[in-house]
């Protein structure tokens, strides 16, 4: 039986085109008490890039924080060890999820963060994600012409760690002239 029998809703993203020396980020925002799984994909890398992460939380919390505050304070700790550089999302008061970079300085409890809270948070879910290649992430290897493309799996190719999470495709900054892309990516909201 495939995921049809508990899917609550699909979506889709079309192209994400990166620079030639940036990352490529493509997020999929969470969904209270649902899952995220991604059923197709197409991404393009380069000589320089020849993998592709897609990221589901690491640990998560509730967290709160002020409009241009540079940290969030979370409830309960995280338990693991938030390093500069990791990825994080949080829910914030108007309905909306943000992703941003913890800073130096990030404890279980306190997340520092590169840039200022736009929107504040009042008791929202926070996601830590981890770095781009940590144990949250799932690696694809893309073939010979640094492509990696699917066909829609109603069973699912990949799902969020845990209920609620976003998940964070990233394809790593290059080296060389050559720009990488998220081309579309398929994903449901399941309810298990």
């Amino acid at each position: 039986m495939g995921l049809n029998a508990y899917l609550d809703s699909v979506g889709s993203k079309g192209l994400k085109a990166g620079g030639t020396a940036l990352e490529t980020v493509r997020t999929i925002d969470g969904s209270s008490g649902k899952r995220l799984a991604i059923m197709a994909f197409s991404f393009t890398g380069n000589v320089s890039c020849p993998t592709c992460y897609i990221q589901s939380s690491v640990e998560n919390g509730t967290g709160t924080a002020v409009v241009g505050a540079s940290q969030l304070t979370v409830s309960p700790a995280i338990a693991g060890a938030i390093a500069s550089g990791d990825n994080i999302a949080y829910y914030a008061a108007n309905g909306t999820w943000n992703y941003a970079i913890a800073s130096a300085g990030a404890t279980s409890s306190l997340i520092g963060l590169t840039t200022a809270v736009a929107t504040a948070i009042t008791s929202g879910p926070i996601f830590w994600l981890g770095p781009y290649n940590g144990s949250g992430a799932a690696a694809v290897t893309l073939t010979a012409g640094f492509v990696a493309t699917t066909g829609y799996s109603d069973i699912g190719r990949y799902f969020g760690n845990t209920k609620g999470s976003p998940m964070r495709i990233s394809i790593p900054t290059g080296a060389t002239s050559q720009s990488t892309s998220v081309d579309y990516v398929t994903y449901g909201y399941i309810k298990v």
